[in-house]
């Protein structure tokens, strides 16, 4: 997987919220190995986390960060939601 690490994703300066997303669902429709899926959402959930510190909050932020957190724990997104709500 050390080809991975030469097409990390990272947040381009000056790029939104959705542009990320929109790049990354790109990468995803791309990706067939579980593998490399794994790691892209892992750079996914990294970058919007940062963008989250960055910006204003986007409409459906929530919902994308939830999702890709569902994508990488295996989990679906119900119990997650059930989670955050008893907390």
């Amino acid at each position: 997987y050390e080809h991975l690490y030469d097409e990390v994703i990272k947040v381009k300066d000056g790029e939104d919220y959705d542009e990320t997303v929109l790049r990354y669902i790109g990468k995803l429709s791309k990706c067939h190995l579980p593998k490399e899926e794994r790691e892209i959402f892992k750079t996914f959930l990294r970058d919007i986390e940062a963008l989250e510190k960055k910006l204003r909050v986007a409409c459906g932020q929530k919902e994308v960060k939830r999702w890709v957190r569902s994508k990488l724990s295996g989990r679906p997104m119900a119990d997650l939601l059930r989670e955050e709500s008893k907390s």
